[in-house]
């Protein structure tokens, strides 16, 4: 997996800071926002599926999402900001 040692994201994705995870897999972790474990902002298609799967399968099939990055710029991830279950 790439890392970078200053991004909070890979901090959370490596289990070096502590934080109540909804779900994590191989490919991506769930907190308040959904974030690839690999430190990029290019994802390959079958990355960016699985986030919204697995957002859809945690939250429901009309699950809202702000994909704009605020403050990480270089590691993707997403707010969830409402749905089914959310």
């Amino acid at each position: 997996m790439e890392e970078k040692k200053d991004c909070p994201l890979c901090k959370l994705a490596t289990g070096s800071v502590k934080t109540k995870l909804y779900y994590q897999d191989k490919v991506v972790i769930v907190v308040p926002m959904i974030a690839l474990k690999r430190h990029t902002m290019k994802p390959n298609n079958f990355e960016l599926g699985h986030m919204e799967m697995v957002a859809k399968e945690l939250f429901g099939p009309n699950i809202k999402f702000r994909k704009k990055p605020r403050q990480i710029l270089d590691h993707l991830h997403w707010y969830i900001l409402g749905g089914d279950h959310a």
